[in-house]
């Protein structure tokens, strides 16, 4: 069996291990997913806090035995045992404990943030379906509303040709008509000149 002493030192050894998976826990509980992240840091997270309470649990199962035995040599002792080595063994006992709470505590802290960090996750994944769906959406309205532009601008360009076909008509009909006009004033004048001749004569 180990010293007093060297048990003491591998227990506090552990009780730091413990703490260093605390904050990672709460780290795990609060995980958010970025849009288009994925799942695997989460679950890297996961597995990195799984194996540390493995062997957290490992060494502690082994520490059991050896502190088992400090308890039956507690209950077997004779009386006048130096009463500095029974403190210590006391100590050591007490915080052997502690670290058993502590690290059943832990796993249960670990299982709640698991699921937490999963519905976190499903939460992430639904914002970002929304976000997709509501992008496709703009881009669709942006698309029909270019493809209405162009079909006004067709119509338009074609009400403009139009309008400019009648006025170039309107303009020849007019230059025609002056024309015409011109030809039957010249031709009547003719006319008025040769019945005067006729008549002079």
């Amino acid at each position: 069996m180990s010293g007093i002493t060297d048990l003491q030192a591998r227990l506090k050894e552990l009780s730091t291990a413990l703490s260093h998976i605390h904050p990672l826990v709460s780290r795990l509980k609060g995980f958010t997913t970025a849009v288009g992240q994925g799942d695997q840091p989460r679950l890297e997270l996961g597995t990195e806090i799984h194996t540390r309470l493995k062997e957290a649990e490992e060494q502690l199962e082994l520490l059991k035995v050896e502190v088992e035995a400090l308890e039956t040599a507690t209950d077997t002792r004779r009386k006048g045992v130096d009463n500095e080595k029974e403190s210590e063994r006391e100590r050591v006992i007490a915080l052997a404990g502690r670290l058993a709470e502590d690290l059943k505590r832990t796993r249960g802290d670990f299982r709640n943030a698991q699921l937490q960090a999963k519905r976190n996750a499903e939460v992430a994944r639904r914002k970002e379906r929304e976000l997709l769906f509501t992008r496709s959406q703009s881009a669709e309205r942006k698309k029909q509303s270019s493809e209405k532009l162009t079909q006004d601008d067709i119509v338009m360009n074609a009400s403009n040709d139009v309008t400019a076909a009648l006025r170039r008509t309107h303009q020849l009909m007019q230059a025609e008509l002056s024309r015409s006009q011109f030809a039957q004033e010249t031709l009547g004048l003719c006319w008025f000149i040769i019945k005067t001749c006729r008549g002079n004569g």
